[in-house]
């Protein structure tokens, strides 16, 4: 198996892995034995990977009433590796942190609040509520009204260039 895009090639590798498993006879086998051939035939990677792997192991009982169990916990602690979940409330924390930066401008930031907002989990209409909120507190220029207007900045400028003449 390909570690490089191992998100998005697993899904097919294991579902032929599964289709080897019943063609092959494996599925009769002891679910140890699935196991160290899922891994060898994985690679070398997936053998790095398996070492870290935090895999229930099932009683005694629970082996003997679902034989391939140890088998189902490897499949899922791999799943599991290859599609971690977000870290929703860590992303909720660097949205609540985020403010505007010194000379960012604002579609720059309102962009950034997007992606952060996003990645949380929000709902349609928190994601609304958490866009105005961080807009309003985390923008450096909290006075829209005092600020020149583009038409006034451009006719400072036209009075401080020097008279061609």
């Amino acid at each position: 198996m390909d570690f490089t895009n191992a998100q998005e090639e697993r899904p097919r590798w294991i579902q032929r892995f599964q289709q080897f498993r019943q063609a092959s006879g494996l599925d009769e086998k002891s679910a140890q034995q699935q196991v160290d051939i899922l891994v060898y035939l994985m690679g070398e990677e997936a053998e790095k990977v398996y070492a870290q792997l935090v895999i229930e192991i099932p009683s005694n009982e629970e082996a003997k009433e679902n034989p391939e169990q140890l088998y189902e916990n490897t499949v899922t602690a791999f799943t599991n590796y290859f599609n971690p979940t977000s870290n929703q409330l860590h992303y909720s924390i660097m949205l609540s942190n985020c403010g505007q930066k010194q000379r960012q401008r604002n579609e720059e930031f309102t962009r950034e609040l997007y992606e952060l907002i996003e990645r949380c989990g929000f709902s349609e209409a928190e994601k609304a509520l958490m866009l105005r909120m961080r807009l309003l507190a985390g923008m450096q220029d909290k006075s829209p009204g005092q600020r020149p207007s583009v038409r006034s900045q451009r006719i400072s400028r036209r009075n401080q260039e020097p008279d061609a003449s």
